[in-house]
């Protein structure tokens, strides 16, 4: 059995662990748009269908564990954070649907939860490395807790789905 762990957002990342503890995650990847001075990421599908081929051979069985974000409060996030977010998991949702993979949404507080994991980002790292220590490296910043955090909804998805 093979999950794949999806952290939405334009520095989301995706994870793919299969039952044996291999395990792959990169970045999901993003297209670069300008104009009027400033630039704009946006999810690109294309290549998160190609990544997702790449991960996920035909034959073999799969689950899909998708974070489900919500808009926040303008207070909290900025109009702007939330319209990118959920721009993302909207193209991720339509992506896994070309593919007929039907996604599991999971709440942040309820993944976090099974491992015990705060706000700090910095716990989903630590937590990750030890999971799979053959990706420490793909896990070396504090900027890659979105990777960690799609290591972990993977490995939600395994023990949980599987």
């Amino acid at each position: 059995m093979i999950v794949i762990g999806i952290d939405p957002g334009t520095t989301g990342a995706i994870a793919c662990v299969d039952s044996r503890g291999t395990c792959a995650v990169e970045d999901l990847p993003v297209t670069q748009l300008g104009g009027q001075g400033r630039t704009q990421r946006k999810l690109d599908g294309r290549a998160l269908a190609d990544l997702i081929h790449r991960f996920v051979p035909a034959c073999d069985g799969w689950q899909v564990v998708l974070e489900d974000v919500h808009a926040m409060p303008a207070a909290k996030s900025g109009g702007a954070a939330n319209t990118s977010l959920l721009h993302s998991k909207g193209v991720i949702e339509g992506v896994l649907g070309v593919l007929r993979m039907e996604p599991h949404l999971v709440d942040s507080r309820r993944w976090k939860g099974f491992y015990g994991l705060g706000k700090d980002k910095g716990q989903a790292l630590q937590k990750a490395r030890t999971l799979y220590p053959a990706v420490q490296h793909r896990l070396a910043r504090q900027k890659d807790h979105n990777r960690a955090e799609a290591l972990l909804l993977a490995h939600y998805g395994l023990r949980k789905l599987a």
